[in-house]
């Protein structure tokens, strides 16, 4: 498999895979999560375990067992704004030579997974969120984000909510935007170890962009001071960058490095 190239398992309710999950001792992955859109689970746990060991979810028994035997994951959110459209949820990991990668439909609750390349990760996240185009000015600062991702969040459970910060911004260059121009925000995060729960790792390394009505998609530099114009390849390289950060830990810990 190439790079970016991605494979079709199938399509699982998210109302089966969090039976499952919960069968199995452990919570529904990151970001994935029951909506309106979930039908209600009428079946008993032998079922389910049925239709796992040899039903019709055998096929996704290799996704989920990588899923706890995995070197690396990834998360990506999108949360838009107004949110009458649902949000874009994500979640891919590595396991030797293999990768997975899973999004949730809009439209219902339904999670399709595929299979790629170990390396395909970074690409195959920044084609599945759909951005727009780089926006239209050079840097970009938000009064109301300043700082704000560059603390520690005050509950994972308040997902995007936004604080109010009022710092100064220096430089002329950098040009302010009101974030009630927000029309969508997502963190991406890349991790070498179990989830310690569901959510953003606020601990953790994270990268943040956004879209800005009537203009286009800005990513923010690593410190979190201003966030410029966002292309395809630019978001690929900057989450492949948190792999490769992870990798690096993996293999220290493994004494390879």
């Amino acid at each position: 498999m190439q790079d970016g190239n991605r494979h079709l398992t199938g399509g699982i309710a998210v109302a089966d895979l969090a039976e499952i999950c919960e069968l199995e001792g452990r919570e529904l992955p990151y970001p994935f999560a029951l909506t309106q859109h979930s039908a209600n689970v009428d079946a008993s746990s032998a079922t389910f375990l049925d239709r796992f060991e040899s039903g019709e979810f055998r096929v996704f028994r290799r996704w989920m067992s990588a899923y706890v035997d995995a070197d690396i994951w990834v998360e990506c959110r999108v949360h838009y704004r107004p949110e009458e459209r649902a949000d874009t949820r994500i979640m891919a990991y590595r396991v030797g030579e293999s990768g997975f990668i899973a999004t949730q439909r809009s439209e219902a609750d339904v999670v399709d997974v595929y299979e790629l390349s170990a390396y395909g990760l970074g690409a195959a996240i920044a084609d599945l969120v759909e951005l727009s185009h780089p926006g239209s000015r050079n840097r970009i600062v938000i009064p109301t984000y300043v700082d704000y991702f560059a603390r520690t969040a005050p509950d994972p459970e308040d997902g995007y909510a936004t604080t109010s910060v009022q710092v100064p911004v220096a430089g002329s260059a950098v040009q302010r935007v009101p974030s009630a121009e927000v029309a969508a925000l997502a963190i991406v995060q890349s991790h070498s170890r179990p989830a310690r729960a569901w959510g953003v790792d606020w601990d953790n390394k994270f990268l943040v962009w956004l879209r800005i009505r009537d203009d286009g998609d800005y990513i923010y530099d690593e410190d979190f001071r201003h966030a410029v114009p966002l292309s395809q390849t630019q978001l690929r390289n900057r989450i492949d960058g948190l792999i490769a950060e992870d990798v690096a830990l993996v293999r220290r810990r493994r004494g390879l490095g």
